[in-house]
């Protein structure tokens, strides 16, 4: 299951409380505090305060998840907002961040390492565990809360989830825009996270929207699946010829999964779509849905020339030329690609579209092509 932000921050304060609990009743026992050295027990007691510090923090990252001030922070901390907000702030950016990045990449080639906190790492087995641990110590005066005490409290709001989903999506779009990224988290793992979490949102979508915006969401979702499957399969093999024995082209695997992720696109009309790369347009997708053409009904694709010096698409309007490319890309002599039926919804055609012009790249990639660059996609005449 794919949890969300407000659910991570949950269940770790959680796992801490039962963390904490368990040193606690440790300490219980007193036939063991003879067998202690000088200090023994201030040890024990300082632990226990060690783990109480981690809830504690832990508490504050959930507060502020949920939306809570600084000003109500600290009147339950029983300080004031200036003290509560310079004590924790970095704490929760700090933390927040580990559970957006939760997996740090190892430097030349040394292993990863997980950077959330504790019980993030497989959050599916931590509240499994934490059900079964709550049932255990539950004592008879307690409130009845069935055998998933933890797992009930979570996820539970359909447009809860809808809205985190997007968050998520948006903060790590925006972290991957403006190259804000911890040093040991790298690009093509950012932008993995970044279509886990585009599906993520789109399948929330499809399952609990409206029926005309669920087929669009599903449309969509499939889409980006497509790409994550590609994307796994894009291990692709070469052979170390000195050696005699296949090796991964991770250099390849990484260029292809950061040209795939920065495709997009831009509805133009109800008829008509680029398909942009880095904000500048590759291709054109548009219906073709007269009866009296030669041209058999649907959505083509069409290519737009040399892109190479048009100014991103910003807006509604179109940069100078970029008009006149689409006018002559469907002109009489132009040759489509036809990826769709006419009769398909705007984002059907756009999702066949994105997987025409991600094979396209993808090969102009293993050739050391760039988009735009003479022989590319979008760019001059190769020599």
């Amino acid at each position: 299951m794919a949890w969300s932000t407000t659910d991570l921050a949950s269940l770790a304060y959680s796992a801490a409380c039962q963390k904490l609990s368990e040193v606690a009743c440790s300490c219980v026992p007193t036939h063991t505090h003879g067998d202690l050295r000088a200090g023994g027990p201030l040890g024990e007691a300082l632990q226990l305060h060690s783990r109480a510090e981690d809830a504690l923090r832990l508490a504050v990252v959930y507060e502020r998840v949920m939306g809570s001030s600084w000003q109500k922070i600290g009147d339950a901390l029983g300080t004031s907002r200036q003290a509560a907000h310079q004590r924790y702030a970095g704490v929760v950016d700090d933390i927040t961040e580990r559970m957006l990045f939760p997996w740090r990449d190892g430097a030349d080639g040394t292993p990863g390492s997980w950077a959330c906190p504790d019980g993030l790492e497989d959050p599916d087995r931590t509240v499994s565990s934490l059900d079964a641990w709550e049932a255990r110590h539950r004592e008879p005066p307690d409130p009845a809360r069935g055998d998933t005490a933890v797992s009930d409290g979570l996820s539970t709001r359909a447009d809860a989830r809808i809205s985190e989903a997007i968050s998520l999506s948006s903060q790590l779009e925006d972290r991957l825009t403006h190259d804000n990224l911890p040093a040991d988290v790298s690009e093509p793992t950012a932008r993995r996270m970044l279509l886990e979490a585009k599906i993520r949102a789109y399948d929330l979508l499809a399952s609990t929207d409206s029926s005309a915006r669920r087929r669009e969401a599903r449309t969509v979702s499939d889409h980006h699946k497509r790409l994550r499957r590609r994307t796994d399969e894009a291990d692709l093999q070469v052979t170390d010829v000195q050696q005699g024995h296949p090796v991964r082209a991770k250099a390849f695997e990484q260029l292809v999964r950061w040209h795939r992720e920065r495709l997009g696109h831009m509805i133009h009309s109800d008829d008509a779509a680029f398909i942009i790369f880095d904000g500048r347009a590759l291709r054109l997708l548009s219906r073709s849905d007269d009866p009296s053409s030669e041209q058999a009904r649907g959505w083509y694709l069409w290519g737009l020339g040399d892109q190479s010096h048009t100014e991103p698409l910003t807006g509604p309007r179109l940069p100078p030329g970029l008009l006149q490319a689409a006018l002559l890309a469907t002109g009489d002599d132009a040759d489509g690609q036809l990826v769709a039926p006419a009769d398909e919804p705007i984002a059907s055609a756009l999702a066949a579209a994105l997987d025409a012009v991600c094979e396209r790249i993808a090969g102009d990639t293993s050739r050391g092509v760039s988009p735009f660059a003479p022989g590319g996609i979008a760019g001059p005449p190769g020599p």
